[in-house]
């Protein structure tokens, strides 16, 4: 970033800061800059800005999104148009609603949308090769301009949240379940949550969901059991009647927590998008809050009753029917299973002990499964096993 970008970035950030009551600066002094880290896929990174002036300072993030033209390849691209959902996002006003739900996340200061330097030209893969679906997304979240010109370039500037790394004790994994307890409220019911996604973000959430990984589904075997559910158990979860919005992405690098305040905050909303709740609490639990050698179901349980309360609290508070918990565990193990079809054809990361037990009980739940011998007979095998 040069520094007529970064002044440029200051001046149009500065009335938003002064408007979310972070800073009190008129007029800016200097400006520092320190690089954070990079992404994912392509070209970008995210830097921190401090900015000095009328004796004080203050910081934001701002997270810079190049081209998916620079990408090399399929499963990068996967990754790519997740960014852009992270613009849409930040262009929205889900950021400060999810934070005025006490779900505290950065909030949107400034999105930019441009054009790349490479214009017109050639991307590295070949576009008509790809996907429909992964076509389609580029389509849907790369903004253009009145003349058709491709915004494929952005940058996104947020507030800096406080606090430092999460720990999964049992403080920082209780304050994170409140917190996706609060988001899933806020977005709670298929109404809600697809008002959300008509503001432009995904309407599927977590990295791994079938629509965005095709590569992994054909590196699967042919005669593996979650190849055969894995189109069934996308429509089931779609299906089911517990739709909210989800941060699809809770493990613990992207959690923070304030010694201060004794609260948790969540960033890195690039697979932010509807689901079941249980998507989120899956990977969260798998990834992070039972992330150990072993498989405590006792623990497990003991956490999801906890979110349950939590969850049920909100719902009541705001004229929602309660969720009974037997609904909940049910499409908990259902979204375990789905992660489980993304880890086969991906690899491991997790919990395995606590994947491979909900993905046996499923199957048994299945009962003679092995003499089922088509996609479609496993898919009406779980919706009747498993009714939305």
């Amino acid at each position: 970033m040069d520094p007529t970008e970064e002044k440029e970035l200051a001046q149009q950030c500065l009335q938003a800061l002064q408007t979310k009551s972070i800073s009190r600066i008129k007029d800016v002094a200097s400006i520092t800059y320190r690089r954070i880290q990079g992404v994912w896929a392509g070209d970008g990174g995210i830097v921190e800005l401090t900015l000095t002036g009328d004796g004080s300072s203050c910081a934001f993030i701002a997270k810079t999104i190049g081209s998916y033209r620079n990408v090399g390849d399929e499963c990068e691209l996967q990754d790519q148009w997740s960014y852009y959902n992270e613009l849409n996002f930040y262009d929205s006003d889900l950021p400060d609603r999810i934070c005025d739900a006490g779900a505290t996340c950065p909030r949107p200061l400034y999105v930019v949308r441009k054009a790349s330097a490479h214009g017109r030209k050639a991307a590295k893969l070949e576009m008509s090769a790809l996907s429909e679906q992964l076509q389609a997304n580029l389509r849907r979240f790369v903004a253009r301009s009145d003349d058709g010109t491709e915004k494929d370039e952005g940058i996104i500037c947020m507030t800096k949240l406080a606090g430092g790394y999460w720990n999964p004790d049992s403080d920082g994994i209780r304050g994170a379940l409140t917190w996706l307890a609060r988001l899933h409220a806020l977005f709670w019911g298929r109404e809600r949550a697809e008002a959300a996604v008509a503001a432009g973000v995904s309407d599927q959430a977590g990295f791994w969901h079938l629509e965005n990984r095709s590569v992994e589904l054909r590196r699967m075997s042919s005669t593996s059991p979650l190849r055969f559910v894995a189109v069934g158990l996308d429509e089931r979860l779609k299906a089911d009647t517990l739709q909210t919005m989800c941060h699809g992405d809770p493990k613990g690098a992207n959690i923070m927590w304030d010694s201060e305040t004794g609260s948790v905050s969540m960033y890195d909303f690039q697979w932010f998008g509807q689901a079941p709740p249980t998507k989120d609490l899956c990977y969260f639990f798998a990834t992070a809050a039972l992330n150990g050698r072993g498989y405590d179901q006792a623990a497990e349980e003991e956490l999801l009753r906890f979110y349950h309360g939590e969850l049920v609290t909100l719902l009541e508070a705001q004229g929602d029917a309660p969720v009974p918990f037997e609904k909940l565990y049910g499409t908990y193990r259902l979204s375990v299973v789905d992660y489980n079809r993304w880890i086969e054809g991906g690899f491991a990361w997790g919990n395995m002990r606590l994947i491979r037990a909900h993905t046996q009980a499923f199957l048994e739940k299945l009962g003679d499964y092995k003499a089922l011998k088509s996609e479609g007979e496993y898919r009406d095998r779980i919706f009747e096993c498993f009714p939305p």
